[in-house]
């Protein structure tokens, strides 16, 4: 393991995401240590998180999965 890569893992923690109420599913997500501190401090999610995508923020807020998501709400010939 490169010395980059374990200085990577040490800066994270492994979070345990609420389990999905469609599914019932839990699911992890690894995360900056420091950026998951200012989430948990109060700052918002996608102002801490920029580098996750809407879904995977989505997940460690709700633990809806976006195929869960997408059964909740399906696309209707009115989306875009």
């Amino acid at each position: 393991m490169s010395k980059e890569l374990k200085a990577e893992l040490l800066n994270t923690v492994l979070v345990q995401n609420p389990k999905c109420m469609i599914c019932g599913h839990g699911s992890q997500t690894r995360v900056d240590w420091l950026k998951y501190q200012r989430w948990q401090s109060g700052q918002l999610i996608n102002t801490v998180f920029t580098d996750l995508t809407p879904a995977q923020r989505e997940v460690m807020i709700s633990g809806t999965h976006p195929y869960c998501w997408d059964k909740m709400y399906p696309k209707g010939e009115d989306d875009e």
